[in-house]
């Protein structure tokens, strides 16, 4: 195969990853459209749960598979914990096998730290861009952007530096932050927006979740996804409806009417 076939095939990999969908749920309870949407994917879904974040990963597991069950998965399965090659062999593995990736909540850094330590962010990438349909809710949430916040911020203030970040998953160019109006969380989602004031942020709240996916945005739950860019020198926030679709540019802005 010769270097400019390469480099188309790459190309053509790429542009079907971009038509691959992601799901953020924003914590507290998980919206039935948004699961039985998410499981629809593929006819025989199988749902590998990483549920790394938590310090209780099989109650948490527990909870989430009745949640895909009942939003008709065809079979939903634990990741196995990495911590040494044995192990981490076992996980690629079981990746191997899914057509669906859930990540739960609980601490974002925990997933990272194995993540980061195992190199297994490249392979992630690797199985989103496979078109495998990923997912996450509250902490699970917070590591699929490109910068992940750490959980360290003042909430009682915006200002430039406020908000503690790492490097997250990357499946999504968007900025987010999940149980956001629940917690009151606009002063830390918009302090990390002044860091970063090329993105677009997003705002998912609890029991609320959001699929991006063919340009749209597609909103799901009881509230609003919470919408926020810095245009001429200021934030400006929007506040989706639920139940709709709207389509972003490669810029992740919004077109609003």
């Amino acid at each position: 195969m010769n270097w400019i076939l390469v480099i188309l095939v790459i190309f053509v990999i790429k542009a079907e990853a971009q038509e691959t969908p992601i799901y953020l749920f924003g914590g507290g309870s998980r919206d039935q459209v948004a699961l039985v949407d998410y499981v629809k994917h593929h006819p025989e879904s199988r749902i590998l749960v990483i549920a790394w974040s938590t310090q209780e990963p099989d109650a948490t597991f527990d909870a989430i598979s009745k949640d895909l069950y009942s939003a008709l998965a065809s079979q939903v399965f634990q990741a196995v914990h990495v911590t040494d090659s044995k192990s981490k062999k076992l996980f690629l593995k079981q990746l191997g096998e899914a057509t669906h990736v859930f990540f739960s909540g609980g601490d974002q850094n925990r997933a990272l730290d194995i993540i980061d330590r195992f190199n297994l962010r490249r392979i992630l990438q690797f199985a989103y861009d496979s078109r495998i349909v990923f997912a996450g809710t509250s902490a699970g949430t917070a590591l699929m952007s490109e910068i992940s916040m750490t959980g360290k911020a003042d909430l009682e203030i915006i200002g430039k530096g406020n908000t503690e970040v790492r490097a997250g998953l990357g499946l999504t160019a968007f900025l987010v932050d999940q149980h956001f109006l629940v917690r009151d969380r606009y002063n830390r989602l918009a302090s990390l927006l002044l860091d970063y004031p090329a993105m677009t942020a997003l705002g998912v709240d609890e029991n609320s979740s959001v699929r991006i996916w063919q340009k749209k945005l597609r909103t799901y739950g009881p509230t609003v996804l919470t919408y926020m860019r810095i245009e001429k020198g200021s934030i400006k926030r929007r506040e989706i409806s639920t139940g709709i679709e709207i389509p972003v540019n490669l810029n992740c802005q919004v077109y609003f009417n």
